[in-house]
């Protein structure tokens, strides 16, 4: 490869007619932004396009869209306070169904986002009692239980039934899932034994026929 041929592979083609009073740059001398191309048309507004990933599930205001936790969007990244010496960004993007804009801004006081405008958090309640799961008590309950032993007592009685209970249901599970894989085995057999005897029929009425055709 020629010298010239390697610096305009390297981008460091200076052409005929750049001057570095007029251009300063290659970037300016070509137009462009240098790596990050067209997402710094607007830097020197402070604004930079990035991809940004959805923190939570929300909603959209206007149309009512439901955006995924972890959805992609090209969003507007401009700096628009500080908090002490940290900055406050910000992210605006468009909606994927509609004109509306979302705008999410960084809260470096609480480390969380803030849904600036266009668009709310989805809210889900979750109860553990739904799922079984156990309970952890509150400071007040945790208090009472020092302070009182009959109370203390009869929570862990409580627990106790609670973890017997589940035992229970547990054995009960297990011996329907090791009845249903002995059904299911029986019946595989079943169908073996079918297929085995049909096939022989088969075999049987294919040999007579061959022989009826040797006679």
């Amino acid at each position: 490869m020629s010298t010239l041929a390697a610096a305009r592979a390297d981008n460091m083609y200076y052409g005929p007619n750049f001057d570095p009073k007029k251009h300063k740059s290659l970037n300016k001398y070509r137009g462009s932004h240098g790596a990050l191309g067209d997402r710094a048309k607007r830097l020197h507004e402070g604004i930079l396009v990035i991809r940004f990933e959805m923190p939570f599930k929300v909603i959209c205001n206007k149309c009512g869209t439901y955006v995924a936790k972890g959805v992609r969007y090209n969003a507007d990244k401009q700096c628009v306070g500080h908090y002490h010496s940290t900055k406050i960004w910000q992210f605006s993007m468009k909606c994927y169904r509609c004109d509306n804009t979302y705008v999410i801004r960084t809260d470096p006081k609480n480390a969380e986002y803030l849904l600036h405008d266009g668009l709310r958090k989805k809210v889900e309640d979750f109860d553990p009692k739904d799922a079984e799961l156990p309970e952890l008590r509150t400071e007040e309950e945790t208090a009472k239980m020092r302070a009182d032993p009959m109370y203390r007592l009869e929570k862990t009685h409580e627990t106790q039934e609670e973890k017997k209970r589940k035992r229970d249901n547990l054995i009960d599970l297990i011996d329907v899932s090791a009845d249903k894989a002995e059904n299911d085995y029986d019946t595989n057999a079943l169908l073996r034994k079918k297929f085995r005897v049909e096939k022989k029929e088969q075999e049987k009425i294919e040999n007579e026929e061959k022989k009826k055709k040797k006679k």
